[in-house]
């Protein structure tokens, strides 16, 4: 008699020990997925709000001056009138808290002064193009 309740007690307690490793499992795979959802949505966030954008700006002029340049206005580093540059402004003001570190101060300058630079306004431009096509990888390898 002793035998089959040490078998079934045995039984019971790797039942439940399975039930609670996998209640544990799931846990943790939901919580890796709630992170990795998060991570996209903050890099789909970049792409969508401030990169894109700027990049498409960046490589259109590459094609049609064949220069990549964000930024065309009477000289080469000032940010130009109108309509363009409304929506270049736009942009980061919208969508300012979502640049790099390194981008930020650029960003910043060329909002708020008429022209920032030669030097700067290459470093912009390639700073956006090396952070897009990062984004663009890292979203879709999540």
């Amino acid at each position: 008699m002793e035998d089959w309740i040490l078998v079934i007690l045995t039984a019971s307690l790797a039942l439940a020990g399975g039930f609670v490793i996998m209640a544990v499992r799931d846990i943790l795979l939901h919580n890796k997925q709630l992170r990795d959802e998060r991570k996209r949505y903050l890099v789909e966030n970049r792409l969508e709000k401030l990169y894109s954008p700027l990049y498409m700006r960046i490589k259109s002029s590459e094609i049609i001056f064949g220069k990549r340049k964000l930024i065309y206005g009477k000289s080469s580093d000032e940010l130009g009138e109108g309509k363009d540059r409304e929506e270049i402004k736009k942009v980061i003001h919208d969508a300012f808290y979502l640049a790099s570190e390194e981008l930020q101060p650029l960003l910043a300058e060329l909002y708020f002064k008429p022209a920032v630079g030669a030097e700067k306004a290459d470093k912009i431009d390639e700073l956006i193009v090396e952070e897009y096509e990062e984004l663009r990888k890292y979203y879709f390898k999540i």
